[in-house]
């Protein structure tokens, strides 16, 4: 039987020094007490990070919502938009959590192309409406004779766009930092008084 106070106190002892490195060492460890393992998870979990934010901005794009019938947002509408990313995690070995430049630089990929590409892809003077629009096929024939860029999501507006950019970016994350970091917010502004966010 393990002597649990004993190591309950080497536990709490280690994490209070404890890297990212250590953490993926003792995790990837063949052989470890399994109640062990999962206070260590549990401790992990609760242990303070570092943050930060940073604004993606200088797109326009045009959508609306068709389901809005009472409303002038069921028409064609477009905005200068905006999203800020929050970001949560360890320090890499140049003390930052995430390399605010990385959108560019990363290896990983978001739908073949780099974040920060995707990101004007998807929002840069474009029109986005979601796959249960009445007038899908009106818009797919615009794409088609190059009026606009279509670009169709499940859902649309300032909500659900932040969570469509929260999963993919927190996918993106997972990749590329190893589980180092992750988003724990984006909030999309239409402008400086409208925004909507998503995340924890």
């Amino acid at each position: 039987m393990a002597d649990w106070d004993a190591l309950n106190a080497e536990l709490d002892t280690a994490l209070d020094s404890m890297t990212h490195e250590d953490w993926l060492q003792w995790k990837n460890m063949s052989i470890i007490d399994w109640e062990l393992h999962q206070k260590l998870m549990q401790k992990k979990s609760k242990m303070k990070k570092f943050k930060s934010t940073k604004l993606f901005d200088g797109y326009s794009a045009c959508f609306r919502q068709w389901r809005a019938e009472d409303t002038h947002c069921k028409f064609l509408h477009g905005y200068a938009v905006s999203f800020r990313v929050w970001f949560e995690g360890d320090l890499d070995h140049r003390n930052w959590v995430f390399d605010f430049g990385g959108m560019k630089r990363a290896k990983t990929q978001i739908a073949g192309m780099s974040p920060k590409d995707y990101f004007a892809w998807l929002l840069d003077h474009t029109t986005i409406v979601s796959v249960d629009d009445p007038y899908l096929k009106t818009f797919e024939q615009m794409h088609e004779d190059g009026i606009i860029q279509l670009r169709i999501l499940a859902n649309v507006g300032c909500e659900k766009f932040a969570e469509h950019l929260y999963n993919v970016i927190n996918i993106f994350l997972l990749q590329e930092t190893e589980g180092r970091v992750k988003a724990t917010k984006v909030e999309v502004y239409e402008h400086e008084r409208n925004s909507a966010s998503y995340g924890e």
